[in-house]
């Protein structure tokens, strides 16, 4: 590509102006003569041919550039600070931790917890189990986490998750957990064996108060530890869902004497297959619990 050449002729407009010939406004030099005037090496407020107006406007337009980076430099690390600080990973975390953001995570699904002050207390690591006997070490890692909330030292609430950290190829499962006996509530859903969609509630005489499970024992450990007495009965109400490829187990322990009714226990029940069982069989990644049927002056 040729070179811009400058013409010889002057600009009528502009003689006499101080503005560049007309050919001069094709090189940079031009540019900046027209705006700033003639290269100057020295340095101070003497400097000649610079426009005070013009370099005060680039130096403010300068400085609020910088000022919005920073702010968005700024808002970005508060948000990434604020998410890991309170996001419960089970995989990756011990207990006892509080859970924050009411939230607990394994694998790529998050469970949301009902209000409350939530704390992890207990966790363990297994592997799923089909029918056809495979050697556990090729099956996808399993998690159990149990998660309570407690006020006034007093406890409100736990509720136990379990999930796969990956699936895992099956039709059909070993458990069939919906084959129970006297419960106080039961809806199987009419679901086919090795693929269980059942809804269980039990009116159990105590929590925590048997040392022979190693998981419950770390929530009972972290109960005395915190002077919190034991809850005494119970309703524990399970939810689970096995299906191809996927499952999920939550269980919900409710003390008898904050529950609202009876009543009500069963309607918080009939709730959780509506809330989990797209998230138990891993269409969407997301849920929450709904509220927990507790006496207001429990809360």
């Amino acid at each position: 590509m040729r070179p811009f050449q400058r013409r010889s002729s002057a600009c009528s407009a502009c003689e006499g102006s101080g503005l560049p010939e007309f050919g001069a406004w094709g090189t940079h030099e031009g540019w900046r003569r027209a705006k700033v005037g003639p290269r100057w090496r020295g340095r101070g407020e003497n400097r000649p041919g610079l426009n005070p107006g013009l370099m005060k406007e680039r130096e403010t337009k300068m400085n609020m550039g910088l000022l919005r980076a920073w702010r968005a430099v700024v808002l970005l690390g508060s948000v990434v600070v604020t998410h890991w600080a309170h996001a419960i990973d089970i995989e990756e975390g011990n207990p006892p931790q509080q859970i924050e953001d009411l939230q607990m995570t394994i694998g790529a699904r998050t469970l949301k917890l009902p209000a409350g002050s939530w704390t992890f207390v207990a966790k363990r690591q297994d592997h799923t189990s089909d029918q056809y006997g495979m050697n556990k070490e090729t099956r996808p890692k399993t998690f159990t986490a149990y998660a309570m909330s407690v006020h006034a030292k007093s406890m409100q609430a736990g509720v136990v998750l379990k999930l796969p950290l990956s699936s895992h190829h099956v039709s059909r499962w070993v458990d069939e957990p919906c084959q129970v006996k006297d419960p106080l509530f039961k809806d199987d859903f009419q679901s086919p064996y090795g693929q269980s969609d059942c809804l269980l509630i039990f009116k159990r005489k105590s929590h925590l108060t048997s040392s022979n499970d190693a998981f419950y024992s770390q929530a009972k450990e972290w109960l005395r530890a915190q002077s919190i007495a034991n809850p005494g009965p119970v309703y524990e109400v399970q939810y689970f869902r096995f299906s191809a490829n996927e499952y999920g187990w939550v269980r919900v322990f409710i003390p008898q004497n904050l529950a609202t009714s009876e009543a009500a226990v069963v309607d918080f029940a009939r709730q959780l297959p509506v809330q989990l069982k797209a998230f138990f069989e891993k269409r969407v990644v997301e849920a929450a619990l709904p509220p927990l049927p507790l006496r207001a002056d429990g809360l």
